[in-house]
């Protein structure tokens, strides 16, 4: 399928967006040069306790698409054949991840580092080595900084410099094994996790959602999510902030780290990713871009235990004949005609239900519903109001939950005003709590959902169910 809108949109976004330009692009003249990269804190209290995770298989594979497990044997020279080489590279500091993602059905680890030597891989489970995989590096010189005033006392600031982000897929292991795994190269040693292998068949496993996450108050947000220990992590947005100095990219990496090193993460587009020019692209695209299942333009899906997950991207016009809304359909399409499909979880992060600060477009979301009620979609999450909504509508669950850690916002700021324009609107929604917090999901094999959304005092906000036997 071609898609005309390849470059998300940006400029048309920013360019009909209030509010001029941002912090960034005013102090962008600003002299970096000589500016050192800042090097996340690498958690290393964890990093030990998996070294030995006996991990050890044989010749590493290279990666740059998905990569087959290589298990052979180590044949290498003896040290009087071997012929002279040059001093080995310094090894990598990381400074970002490691993380991951689904990508073609297969799992990928990437890690963002200063230095491009090459990384290496290695997966087992319970002690038996899989295989292991050499990582493929792109090298980018990144520009972006946050915050943009020096002086300013930021533990994990965003430094420009030259960056090298590493990836390596591995496309053949045990469908919904829980896999140890380990990359080896790094400057401080080993970096170490456990993760879930995806699987397209029907299965049970557990998933949780957050979004619109800002430093400090989503660091609670980011330890609950770690301790949910899911499967599968969904982001709706808006990542990180320019409105406060002090919410940095490095410091979300640093913060959901764990999380992300026990769990795949995927994202939505939300309108913070659009504060500047260069965010879109050197720090969203360059890390997170290629996600899921084909091109990459800003919106994807994937599969997960029989569920189809489709991430849109509510920054671009939802036009009726536009490129994301034909991609919607033939999705949901394909996922209608998928006998080994139980349905699919649609998730963007403007909500079209909603009475919170920020007001639905209802011209698109009744083009948008109609196409999610023709084809018995279960579940919609989003965020962007920073509050905690639940409604239901004609068979579908509609989830607003924008409480990962930005300034929460009153549930019912709109309440009055769109009761008056619209007055069944009020009854469609079944709760609603003004806190932080996150949704868990347990999918069981038989296509049900069970929810449990909990905010940051550790109290339960809601529970509900959806289908299943």
């Amino acid at each position: 399928m071609t898609h005309d809108d390849t470059t998300w949109s940006r400029r048309r976004f920013l360019q009909s967006s209030a509010g001029g330009a941002s912090l960034v692009s005013a102090c962008s003249t600003e002299d970096t040069e000589g500016a050192p990269a800042d090097a996340a804190n690498p958690d290393a209290a964890r990093q030990d306790a998996s070294a030995d995770a006996g991990v050890d298989a044989g010749a590493d594979a290279a990666t740059d698409a998905a990569t087959t497990l290589d298990t052979g044997s180590e044949d290498a020279a003896s040290s009087e054949d071997a012929p002279d080489t040059d001093p080995p590279l310094p090894a990598p500091v990381r400074t970002k991840g490691p993380y991951l993602q689904v990508r073609n059905g297969a799992l990928r680890w990437r890690v963002e580092t200063v230095g491009a030597t090459p990384l290496t891989l290695r997966v087992a489970i319970d002690g038996e080595a899989l295989g292991s995989a050499t990582t493929s590096v792109t090298e980018e010189q990144v520009d972006f900084m946050w915050p943009p005033a020096a002086g300013l006392r930021v533990d994990n600031r965003d430094e420009p410099g030259l960056y090298a982000v590493h990836v390596a897929e591995l496309a053949d292991l045990p469908a919904s094994a829980r896999v140890d795994w380990v990359i080896e190269g790094l400057e401080e040693g080993v970096v170490s996790g456990t993760a879930r292998v995806p699987t397209a068949e029907p299965a049970a496993f557990t998933a949780a959602w957050v979004s619109d996450t800002m430093f400090p108050t989503s660091v609670p947000i980011a330890e609950g999510l770690a301790a949910e220990n899911a499967d599968l992590l969904l982001h709706g947005g808006d990542i990180q902030y320019q409105s406060n100095p002090l919410d940095t990219w490095n410091g979300y990496f640093l913060h959901f780290g764990e999380a992300m090193r026990h769990a795949p993460m995927h994202y939505c587009i939300g309108n913070h990713e659009y504060e500047d020019l260069e965010e879109i692209d050197a720090i969203y695209g360059r890390l997170l871009g290629l996600q899921g299942d084909g091109t990459d333009v800003g919106y994807h899906a994937f599969t997960w235990g029989g569920w189809r997950f489709v991430m849109l991207n509510s920054e671009l016009e939802f036009g009726v004949d536009g490129a994301q809304m034909q991609w919607l359909e033939a999705e949901l399409s394909a996922t209608d005609a998928d006998p080994t499909r139980f349905g699919a979880v649609v998730a963007f992060h403007r909500p079209y239900f909603t009475f919170g600060r920020s007001r639905p477009n209802v011209a698109v979301r009744e083009a948008v519903h109609g196409i999610l009620v023709q084809h018995d979609v279960a579940l919609v999450l989003t965020g962007h109001n920073h509050c905690y909504e639940r409604f239901l509508v004609d068979g579908i669950t509609y989830i607003v939950d924008g409480g990962g850690g930005a300034g929460l916002y009153d549930p019912n700021d709109a309440l009055d005003e769109i009761a008056a324009e619209r007055p069944d609107e009020p009854a469609l929604r079944q709760t609603f709590e003004r806190s932080h917090g996150w949704l868990q999901l347990r999918f069981d094999d038989q296509g049900g959902i069970a929810a449990v959304r909990t905010n940051d005092r550790g109290e339960i906000s809601d529970t509900f169910v959806i289908g299943g036997a």
